[in-house]
């Protein structure tokens, strides 16, 4: 059994989170966490996906690391040829920074329930600004929800977001302000 770190190892600590994605191929778990242990980091929680169909896969890794070199300056530059490697399009940001995201839900509600609940209690460290759907099965428990979290309703995207420049054309037209979108299909840890 190993013993419990002291509080004086514990404030030295500072948490990440890692999110990638890329094509998929095999070794990218394995680069990944290789390069956390060579970089003296601890994981904490990793979810991994693989979108099979479209040959993609998505990685997000909250991980803890000590001291001068476990800083993110310094280990987003380390990681940088991991990433080139698999030409992964990554992001490393400090664990609890806090987001503005857009949530887009289809028309079952259960997943922007839990969403927005997490947001309000502080489990999940976002602002979510709005809330975005195709369908209007929900409008009035969506906008209840909504004032609640000082949310917006914003009219349908693109009915085919694959189509290029579709979902550019549609963000810019909404809202210049945010930032990071959230599908309800994800869960949302951390």
């Amino acid at each position: 059994m190993t013993p419990e770190p002291t509080s004086e190892v514990r404030a030295r600590t500072v948490g990440h989170i890692l999110t990638l994605d890329c094509a998929e191929t095999p070794g990218i778990v394995h680069a990944v966490t290789g390069f956390l242990l060579e970089n003296g980091c601890d994981i904490v929680d990793n979810k991994q996906y693989g979108e099979r169909s479209e040959g993609h896969f998505f990685m997000r890794v909250h991980f803890e690391s000590e001291g001068d070199a476990g800083t993110a300056g310094n280990l987003r530059e380390a990681f940088a040829p991991v990433a080139a490697d698999f030409g992964m399009t990554w992001r490393l940001e400090p664990h609890g920074s806090r987001r503005r995201v857009l949530i887009m839900v289809s028309k079952f509600g259960h997943c922007l329930n839990d969403l927005l609940f997490r947001a309000r209690i502080g489990e999940l460290p976002v602002d979510v600004v709005a809330v975005v759907s195709n369908h209007a099965d929900h409008q009035h428990s969506w906008n209840g929800m909504a004032s609640r979290s000082s949310t917006s309703l914003l009219p349908p995207g693109p009915s085919r977001p694959r189509r290029p420049g579709c979902w550019n054309s549609w963000t810019n037209s909404t809202s210049s302000s945010w930032c990071w979108p959230a599908t309800c299909r994800f869960s949302a840890t951390d």
